[in-house]
């Protein structure tokens, strides 16, 4: 009966045992899955700020870029856009956001809009049929032009004034946004050295 009870007596120990290294092993997975959690929310933290740094800055020179007009074939360049105010809209084939974003331009008053359709021709000109020809507006097929402008996401649009510096740049996720962006204010052109530059810098220096 002692030797029974002995055992018993292990047995139990065994399995509190047994129960703790469970417990633990639990507790440092919870901890692991915390610390790698947390290293993800910061790493992606870090990722939409590096984004949103590079956005498009008010006040700079539109980066260079090309293009091509699916009604023209013919390029689409920055010095191409000089001369005139110009809206840029940055889209996405297959956005519904970038479908009313298409709508609002087409129904707007801009003399000149320029959609730039961020996919390859083929799928840019089936995107462009599909939206409906405007005539103050002007679809580019322009693959990777998101990557190029640094626009964090689509649609987006850009204000371009004469010598094309932005004046204004921001998402479009709804209407409200799209009202914004044509009531901004003007950038003037003075605070960065006058019609012929931009932040000193002689335009024709700057021309691709």
């Amino acid at each position: 009966m002692l030797l029974m009870s002995r055992t018993d007596l292990l047995l139990i120990a065994s399995s509190a045992l047994l129960w703790l290294v469970v417990m633990f092993g639990v507790l440092l997975l919870l901890v692991l899955l915390r610390i790698v959690g947390s290293i993800q929310l910061a790493h992606s933290g870090e990722v939409r700020a590096e984004r949103l740094s590079a956005r498009p800055q008010v006040g700079a020179l539109i980066p260079a870029f090309s293009a091509v007009n699916l009604s023209t074939r013919e390029p689409i360049i920055r010095a191409t856009l000089l001369g005139n105010p110009t809206l840029l809209i940055v889209v996405t084939p297959g956005c519904s956001a970038c479908d009313n974003a298409v709508a609002w331009a087409q129904a707007s008053l801009q003399d000149r809009t320029i959609v730039l359709i961020s996919a390859p021709l083929e799928q840019s000109s089936r995107a462009a049929r599909i939206w409906g020809e405007r005539q103050h507006l002007a679809y580019c097929a322009a693959e990777d032009i998101d990557q190029t402008l640094s626009v964090p996401s689509t649609p987006f649009a850009i204000r371009l004034d004469e010598i094309g510096t932005i004046t204004a740049a921001q998402p479009i996720v709804d209407r409200d946004d799209w009202d914004s962006l044509m009531t901004a204010s003007a950038v003037q052109r003075t605070l960065w050295g006058g019609p012929d530059t931009v932040n000193g810098e002689s335009l024709a220096k700057t021309q691709p």
